[in-house]
């Protein structure tokens, strides 16, 4: 019989970067990688259990905590672990979390193949604004929302873009505006997954962004796409020994943490301005994701 594991998914979590005995999972935000840790946490949450029975259910749910560590302390080895990491991205106040970068994992992890997901860049922009992370934790200062946005939280599809767009220094290392024509989720993109994130955010240039040498930066990842997740993570933890039970349950397993309303009235109407926004200043994600054979069509857009 399969065990009902309880696990929470908001930012208020503390979640790391999940490690398992041959991968490691980093966890881009909006991308899908709740779906991800909750499938890979229950099945080796079931193998453990398996394995030592007469652990009380109870104390194997909150096993990524405090009960983790005394399992382990008392001889019960777990196959995977969480782990906790200062947030590299400027102008968040929150210290630690789970969305680690490549830059972050320990050096004695780095012999594993590094796995995460990824998103259509339009999309994530639509998810973004539907989520309202930025609501709750603006980043950018009460002056500076007085002025420009008035009626804030209460941001349309247009107002929160630009919103985003201001608020883009507070992400870059210097606290500075780049140089470059560049958007949030490229600098949260070169945060996550190149080798050295810092050095690259402080030169970036519209030069590099549009050069070759994006390639030789990003570190060694393999990305599984979001819009057929259930496939390709279930491909992935096959080649990592998945059972045929296990690979099942992630084929079956619905989706998790989808972007809901909080109650705003929500504008999600794409014009040629915001695809044209999005398709320029992410275009090295799309350069890179079409490498590796993702490509993404723009969505539709309203007249004028």
């Amino acid at each position: 019989m399969r065990v009902n594991w309880f696990y929470g998914h908001e930012e208020k979590d503390s979640q790391g970067m999940l490690i398992a005995e041959s991968f490691v999972l980093l966890n881009l935000p909006r991308s899908g990688s709740s779906f991800s840790r909750t499938v890979i946490q229950r099945i080796y949450m079931e193998r453990f259990h398996r394995r030592n029975p007469l652990i009380p259910v109870s104390v194997l749910a909150g096993a990524l905590g405090l009960q983790k560590k005394l399992l382990t302390k008392h001889g019960f080895p777990m196959n995977f672990r969480e782990l906790m990491l200062p947030n590299l991205q400027e102008g968040n106040k929150y210290q630690r979390g789970q969305h680690g970068g490549w830059s972050q994992i320990p050096r004695k992890y780095l012999n594993r193949e590094v796995v995460s997901i990824i998103r259509n860049p339009y999309e994530r922009t639509l998810s973004g604004h539907r989520h309202r992370w930025w609501a709750r934790h603006p980043i950018l200062g009460s002056d500076v929302l007085s002025a420009e946005f008035p009626q804030f939280p209460n941001l349309s599809f247009d107002d929160y873009l630009r919103f985003q767009d201001l608020g883009l220094a507070r992400r870059m290392p210097n606290g500075q505006r780049p140089d470059a024509n560049v958007g949030p989720q490229t600098v949260q993109f070169i945060w996550m997954f190149f080798k050295n994130p810092k050095q690259t955010l402080e030169t970036l240039t519209d030069e590099y962004l549009d050069s070759d040498r994006i390639f030789d930066d990003i570190a060694d990842v393999t990305f599984l796409q979001n819009e057929r997740l259930s496939d390709a993570l279930a491909g992935f933890l096959k080649r990592h020994g998945a059972t045929d039970d296990e690979v099942r349950y992630v084929l079956t397993h619905k989706r998790v943490n989808a972007s809901k309303s909080d109650g705003a009235k929500q504008d999600t109407t794409w014009t040629p301005k915001w695809v044209s926004y999005v398709r320029e200043k992410e275009r090295m994600i799309f350069r890179i994701l079409a490498s590796r054979g993702f490509f993404y069509t723009p969505p539709l857009t309203s007249v004028g």
